[in-house]
């Protein structure tokens, strides 16, 4: 519905939304909105391929055309390409290329001068904000952000694309038919996700919340907790390596960081709190807190996965119900024995996660090892794998570049 979508934008960066509205001042709100912005082409720059498939199912229900960069440096490079954008959604902590430095480069092209860009970050504190300001950011956004902040942000920054609409909901026309048909129905399909999804049978995930920021997409959010079984089912191992065997915290960090963001996004608050404060030992190096604050973070992150496991095999058997079919599926949940590797498509996969530091690459180089039939291309996927394990993911890049054109296939160093 209208107020599920326009919620949801709230609570994807981080804000809780306590009043319901009325159905009217839903369509209201949502309609005053989509007549300003609708149309508008916004450059999401976000590093996590979950809260990337998050944010653009609900800035799409707002009418927002939606491109997405998974790092800075590819922000960067999409700003150049001359497409056009009218507002870029800044991430400020990303691999590869962070927010701050992004905006830097954006802004020494005399072009893109005056080209919108608003950050996203979870750091409220004043500095984090001045830091925003002086590497050329417009605007500002924290995490939670409260709703007369984003809507001020949008309608300050994005031009109107109808002019003469200043005053929300002053000049809305009657719907249509079809339209009011299009809205009972989205409402009755919000109503049958709720009953889909108990949340007596998710102890400690907040599913309600969850469809909330996806507008009741079911689908989606059982996809969603596939795609996180598949991408952190071994963050302990690969913390733990980074922490105490590799010597590489800054990128512990990172990822849980990024699972921090996450778990909150699908509604597993418990999760979230603990890698809140193991990301808060790591970042301050107190390295004697390490352990106690890892177990907490083991321990959660074992529960939700076992919790929504039957979330994963509802999306697994969805997927295989319609490949029998032959459909083609837009956002497929990657399984490493479904995907040949080895060919064009599957390198490019890899390299992707490589590029945005990707833990997904572990398993996707480990099925690409066995689909080799030389042992120099499988000696060459070990160094891969070997990369990855230290957190080397230029190194990883280059062995991936060079098996690449053992195999005859062009990939392209971005």
């Amino acid at each position: 519905t209208p107020s599920l979508a326009l919620d949801a934008v709230l609570e994807t960066f981080g804000k809780s939304v306590n009043r319901r509205p009325s159905h009217a001042d839903e369509e209201i709100d949502m309609k005053a909105l989509t007549r300003r912005l609708g149309g508008a082409h916004v450059l999401l720059v976000e590093d996590n391929a979950i809260n990337q498939r998050v944010a653009r199912e609900i800035l799409e229900n707002l009418g927002l055309r939606v491109s997405v960069a998974d790092n800075g440096e590819k922000g960067v490079a999409w700003v150049r390409s001359g497409t056009g954008y009218d507002l870029v959604l800044m991430d400020v902590q990303m691999p590869v290329m962070d927010g701050y430095r992004a905006t830097r480069e954006i802004r020494a092209d005399a072009r893109f001068k005056s080209l919108p860009i608003v950050a996203m970050t979870a750091n409220a504190l004043t500095g984090d904000r001045e830091a925003c300001l002086a590497s050329g950011m417009d605007d500002f956004i924290t995490k939670p952000v409260i709703l007369e902040q984003l809507y001020a942000s949008l309608k300050r920054w994005i031009a109107p694309r109808i002019q003469g609409d200043e005053h929300d909901g002053d000049t809305l026309t009657q719907r249509s038919g079809s339209e009011e048909g299009c809205v009972a129905a989205d409402r009755e399909s919000s109503s049958k996700a709720y009953e889909i999804i108990d949340p007596v049978k998710y102890p400690g995930i907040q599913t309600e919340q969850a469809l909330k920021r996806m507008g009741g997409n079911v689908s989606l959010y059982r996809e969603l907790w596939a795609d996180f079984h598949h991408a952190y089912h071994n963050a302990p191992t690969v913390l733990r390596q980074g922490l105490y065997g590799g010597g590489y915290p800054e990128e512990a960090r990172l990822l849980v960081h990024t699972i921090k963001g996450v778990a909150g996004n699908l509604g597993a608050g418990g999760l979230h709190n603990a890698a809140r404060l193991l990301e808060r030992a790591i970042k301050h190096n107190r390295q004697a807190h390490w352990e106690e604050r890892l177990k907490p973070f083991e321990q959660a992150l074992q529960q939700v996965l076992m919790v929504t496991r039957p979330l994963m095999e509802e999306a697994e058997r969805a997927q295989g119900e319609r490949q029998g079919r032959g459909a083609v599926t837009g956002s497929p949940v990657d399984r490493g024995d479904e995907i040949i590797w080895a060919q064009p498509e599957g390198l490019e996969k890899l390299h992707r996660w490589i590029k945005s530091g990707n833990i997904r690459a572990l398993d996707g180089v480990s099925s690409l090892a066995d689909q080799l039939d030389h042992e120099r291309d499988k000696a060459q996927a070990d160094l891969i794998c070997t990369s990855l394990d230290g957190f080397d993911f230029e190194g990883a890049e280059q062995h991936l570049l060079a098996l690449a054109a053992a195999l005859d296939i062009v990939l392209q160093p971005k």
